[in-house]
């Protein structure tokens, strides 16, 4: 990185001292016309006036046209958008990697017994969940990226260990559990989302911000893991295909606190259960 820096300061002061040499020999060379009636002269606008024999010829350029350009550049600015953090504004506060504890909230069970209730549990000290973005998108709402709208394209990952030595099965739109074998040591359900964050980020200063907003998740696959032997029965769950939640976020630098929450049913309604989406954690953003 310090060999890069120290290339491009080697080039920018290359091009400078360039510059600087054309400038000077263009300015010789136009007070090297200076005689009798000729005069040469700096204008308000920054721009150089040469009078040779009566007749008035500007040398510079246009500011109003630099300065609709100028402006023109500055309302283009105001969009941006990066993939893995490249080309993102300093402003972007979407997770580069985010983990936190996972598990469910508001859960009710319409016609399970106590004893069915129990053998289903997750242990929520072992839950997890993990999300990453790959894309993102900000819109400045204001001049000084004070508010700055923000989406993209992401990733996220939700690990629930059950609490017992079982697995799940689903049949007659119910949730069971089935023993383990001996030679099975744990088992988990795994929910894997393509995720669409839609959030405002109020950027308290260069260091803190503070966002709400909403995440989107689609299924893209489900599956439950087993542990020892390891191996994978993907898709045999009712999960919902699409969750909406929403999250608040708070951070200093590039480190940030979340919560999510998602007020939709986890399963289908078929299975008489019904259980929300809640993670917390923290995160590192771009």
């Amino acid at each position: 990185m310090k060999r890069l820096i120290a290339t491009l300061l080697i080039v920018a002061l290359s091009q400078c001292a360039l510059y600087a040499q054309q400038t000077d020999d263009a300015t010789s060379e136009i007070y090297s016309t200076q005689n009798g009636n000729n005069l040469l002269s700096a204008e308000d606008d920054g721009s150089m006036s040469l009078i040779i024999n009566g007749k008035k010829l500007i040398i510079g350029t246009d500011d109003s046209k630099a300065t609709e350009c100028d402006n023109t550049s500055k309302k283009r600015s105001r969009v941006r958008a990066g993939f893995m953090g490249i080309g993102s504004p300093y402003h972007n506060h979407l997770a580069l990697f985010e983990f936190g504890a996972s598990f469910f909230v508001g859960e009710s069970y319409n016609g399970y017994t106590q004893e069915e209730v129990d053998a289903i549990s997750l242990s929520n000290s072992k839950s997890f969940n993990m999300s990453m973005n790959v894309m993102d998108l900000h819109v400045s709402l204001d001049k000084n990226d004070k508010i700055v709208f923000t989406t993209g394209i992401g990733f996220s990952f939700d690990w629930y260990r059950l609490l017992n030595r079982v697995t799940l099965g689903y049949e007659n739109n119910k949730i069971y559990a089935i023993p383990l074998g001996d030679d099975i040591k744990r088992s988990s359900l795994q929910a894997n989302y393509m995720r669409i964050p839609i959030y405002l980020d109020w950027n308290i200063s260069k260091r803190a911000f503070l966002s709400v907003g909403a995440n989107v998740d689609i299924l893209i696959g489900s599956a439950l893991h087993y542990l020892k032997p390891r191996t994978t029965v993907q898709g045999t769950m009712p999960i919902n295909p699409v969750q909406v939640g929403v999250t608040t976020r708070i951070g200093w630098n590039c480190v940030y606190a979340y919560i999510n929450y998602t007020p939709m049913n986890f399963y289908k309604n078929a299975t008489n259960i019904n259980a929300n989406r809640m993670s917390a954690g923290v995160g590192l953003w771009f």
